[in-house]
């Protein structure tokens, strides 16, 4: 008869994490000390500080970086503030948690977000064509093999404004947002710049996505500026980040929720590529805007019309947030999603669901996501699991 183990001859896992960790924290500290002294901070209060540090990284695996990106040394800033404030390990942990990877397919591949979206009647931009050098002929579909047969196709359907994206990308790369002249074949930005065809033929041979060459782009129907927004961006629609989160009972929960406007003549609103955060309350009144260059600093006045910003009414707010709504209801099996949903002359329609979405929508507020709702969800969904998968 196999004899029952002892206590003491089970491996014991949670000491040596312990341990790991503890030596983490060190390695991290000497990161933190020497971003401390290079921010120029005051050295009578580089002990509390680093003590601040070390309760957010045993919470919350916050990195040194992290803290000196969201300023959180700052002594106006309450416990239950500062401790709100998550590292990017835990809000990956989070989604991986809240998100089944099974179904992570539904906004990471757009092509299926299209065609699930529309089966639900969800408004999303028209699919033209699919532009695939590899891929076989699908029902339903259009598909495109070179750049001759793309002119071609456009020439025949007789579509002006276009939208060449990745089926699967990130941040707006490799997204081209043109114009089509069929007299004479060729194309031009938003803003008129000519676009040469080596140029989209190196876009579309090029781009890689998670190490992988991407070879399948969607041509989508261009949805233009709406006219009341036109003073906020020129040459693309006035655009929302949603994030929601539905809950054990099903219920929709708005996370988050804040506007995007391009600066310049830049084709692209998102924060990475220059663009314009615009804070919102929750009655949709606009109560300043950040940057990527500007930080925690409010800018009150749009960089290239000059308008001011504070006071305003954000565009169709109610609508957005209505289709947010409908979408976390749609898209139930990924339980929190940030979808990106424009105001267009055509209508209010969204562009795509993200997920994962980036941790430094914390810093757009200077608002830690370990609060209200998203705590209390992704904390069960965590302690429940399954929290250990090959997502990233």
């Amino acid at each position: 008869m196999m004899k029952e183990r002892s206590a003491m001859s089970i491996p014991q896992v949670a000491p040596y994490t312990t341990l790991f960790k503890h030596y983490i924290f060190l390695r991290n500290s000497i990161s933190f000390l020497r971003a401390y002294i290079k921010h120029k901070l005051p050295l009578h209060d580089i002990v509390a500080s680093l003590m601040r540090y070390k309760n957010l990284w045993y919470l919350h695996e916050l990195e040194a970086q992290e803290f000196f990106l969201y300023q959180l040394w700052r002594k106006d800033l309450s416990v239950e503030q500062y401790i709100s404030f998550i590292g990017w390990k835990k809000h990956i942990l989070s989604l991986i948690a809240l998100n089944p990877i099974q179904y992570r397919c539904l906004t990471e591949n757009k092509l299926f977000f299209y065609t699930y979206a529309v089966a639900f009647g969800i408004p999303t931009p028209k699919i033209y064509a699919i532009y695939d050098p590899h891929l076989p002929n699908i029902d339903g579909f259009t598909i495109i093999k070179t750049i001759d047969q793309l002119t071609d196709f456009l020439s025949q359907k007789n579509i002006r404004e276009l939208v060449i994206k990745p089926v699967e990308g990130t941040r707006g790369q490799a997204i081209l947002t043109m114009s089509f002249d069929s007299k004479t074949g060729g194309f031009n930005s938003v803003s008129g710049q000519q676009i040469s065809m080596d140029y989209i033929s190196k876009v579309l041979k090029s781009y890689r996505y998670r190490e992988a060459a991407q070879t399948s782009f969607l041509i989508q129907k261009r949805l233009t500026p709406h006219d009341s927004t036109l003073e906020f961006s020129k040459y693309v629609p006035f655009s929302y980040r949603a994030i929601t989160l539905l809950d054990n009972a099903n219920k929709p929960h708005m996370v988050r929720i804040y506007a995007k406007s391009a600066v310049g003549n830049k084709e692209a609103d998102n924060r990475h590529a220059g663009g314009l955060t615009l804070l919102l309350d929750d009655k949709g009144t606009i109560l300043g805007a950040r940057s990527m260059e500007s930080g925690l600093n409010i800018i009150e006045h749009h960089p290239t019309s000059g308008l001011l910003l504070k006071g305003l009414k954000a565009p169709f707010f109610k609508e957005v947030c209505e289709l947010a709504v409908q979408l976390s209801r749609t898209f139930y099996l990924i339980r929190c999603v940030a979808w990106d949903i424009i105001v267009a002359k055509q209508g209010v329609y969204v562009i795509e669901g993200n997920n994962p979405w980036n941790v430094d929508v914390q810093e757009v507020y200077d608002k830690g996501l370990w609060s209200d709702i998203f705590a209390k969800e992704a904390g069960n969904a965590i302690q429940n699991g399954p929290a250990k998968s090959p997502w990233w």
